[in-house]
């Protein structure tokens, strides 16, 4: 998906609190992100 077809940018969100499975969650998250070219939405849980 692309702005480019109406529907907007690609994005990722995760969940995060300050737990070691959440930080995990977080650089997992990022890394798709990047792979994808993708907006990262944290969202504190």
């Amino acid at each position: 998906m692309s702005e480019a077809d109406g529907v907007g940018p690609a994005r990722v969100v995760v969940g995060a609190s300050d737990s070691l499975s959440s930080r995990t969650a977080l650089y997992r998250a990022a890394e798709e992100a990047r792979r994808r070219g993708a907006e990262l939405w944290a969202v504190l849980a």
